[in-house]
């Protein structure tokens, strides 16, 4: 069933994607200069629950912790770890190569 969406209505769903965009148009990450603003998932000050964005989507990132090139004063860095948490808990799915 097809409706019209009133004016208003529009707003409103305009109104709530602002809220929960993150597009910052000043980059994080040094020497990277693009003139596209991509979703800020980079950039995000916070992470994310999966009401907004779904866990397999956005920034490829562990945990959704802010994405960084600078080393300095790291103790820790986790590299390539593949998880899949788009699948149920079936061990062909989610624990194979």
């Amino acid at each position: 069933m097809l409706r019209v969406i009133c004016r208003r209505e529009l707003s409103n769903l305009l109104s709530i994607s602002r809220r929960f965009s993150s597009i910052q148009w000043n980059s994080s990450i040094p020497c990277e200069e693009s003139e596209l603003p991509g979703d800020g998932a980079i950039q995000r000050k916070s992470p994310l629950d999966s009401t907004i964005e779904q866990t397999y989507a956005g920034a490829l990132s562990f945990l959704r912790r802010n994405y960084t090139r600078n080393l300095t004063n790291v103790d820790v860095a986790v590299t390539d770890i593949p998880l899949d948490l788009a699948t149920t808990y079936r061990p062909d799915a989610q624990f194979g190569p």
